[in-house]
């Protein structure tokens, strides 16, 4: 799986969890976290979606907040 593609699977992710952000999506200063446009329920849903894609459970030790605060972060937990 390339970086491109990854970061379109986490957007497709977020879009399905949080429709409401697909227009905030494309600006790379945000932080998802800090600037309130994913709360804590989201990662919650985040980490599902990303298991399933994986197909074996994240490992909680790379779970930080800056783990979920761009796109790209979450697009480094996908293997």
């Amino acid at each position: 799986m390339t970086k491109i593609n990854k970061k379109e699977i986490v957007k497709k992710i977020l879009i399905e969890i949080k429709p409401e952000i697909k227009s905030s999506l494309n600006n790379n200063k945000i932080n998802l976290i800090n600037d309130g446009i994913i709360d804590s329920f989201d990662i919650i849903r985040i980490i599902h979606e990303i298991d399933k894609i994986n197909k074996r459970k994240i490992d909680p030790k790379n779970v930080h907040n800056v783990s979920f605060s761009s796109i790209e972060n979450i697009a480094k937990l996908l293997h």
